[in-house]
């Protein structure tokens, strides 16, 4: 959906650069700026429908659930942390008790408990969420005729950038090409057809074809 509303946004630059001119096709709101914005209409019509669905529907509401599940854990987290100043004391008295072996055991003891769960989250690259979340984006580009090929080459600066191919949209130019072009060769067809048939009519009557002509053209 992200790539979508990206390409929405860069074509409607490149109407924009249409109309003002800057790229050098004059500044008009012609033929290739009007096709533009076909596009760019097709693609937040495809948006609007996806945010319609009910898949996209429940995997927002996954993740919102998710985050307020976070904010649930990071409000428990703060308050654990606020009762460390108890433990510290019990742990200082234990010490004052026991001795410094026994202090040290159970001190390290609780920083296992307590940084165990920490260390096992943070070996974990990605959350259950997080693939359902790729997984979603994966569905809704494949039906949309989007393709992203990862790290596909390397920027000025050297950083791998992503190759986004947009399937449909190079569909619908191409269609526009050849059809343009199919005009082009049927227009240069029917030239050469007139051509020859005006000429037959001067091969077979060269003073009657004169006749037709309009002075005016031929001073001119």
């Amino acid at each position: 959906l992200d790539l979508k509303e990206q390409a929405v946004a860069d074509l409607r630059r490149e109407v924009a650069n249409e109309i003002t001119g800057k790229n050098a096709n004059g500044a008009a709101y012609g033929p290739r700026a009007q096709q533009l914005e076909r596009q760019a209409e097709i693609i937040e019509l495809q948006i609007n429908n996806i945010k319609a669905t009910d898949e996209y529907l429940r995997s927002t509401a996954d993740i919102q659930k998710f985050n307020d599940e976070k904010k649930v854990s990071i409000a428990e987290a703060e308050k654990k942390a606020a009762t460390l100043d108890g433990l510290l004391i019990r742990i200082q008295k234990a010490h004052e008790i026991a001795g410094f072996w026994v202090s040290l055991f159970i001190t390290l003891l609780f920083m296992c408990i307590e940084l165990t769960p920490i260390f096992f989250k943070l070996m974990l690259n990605k959350t259950p969420y997080d693939y359902l979340s790729e997984n979603r984006d994966d569905l809704i580009r494949a039906e949309n005729g989007i393709e992203v090929r990862y790290d596909y080459y390397k920027d000025k600066d050297g950083l791998e950038r992503h190759l986004i191919i947009n399937h449909e949209a190079e569909r619908i130019i191409f269609e526009k090409m050849q059809v343009t072009a199919i005009q082009k060769e049927l227009t240069a067809y029917a030239i050469a057809k007139y051509k020859e048939r005006e000429k037959e009519k001067i091969d077979a009557n060269l003073d009657e074809y004169i006749q037709k002509i309009d002075p005016s053209e031929i001073n001119s």
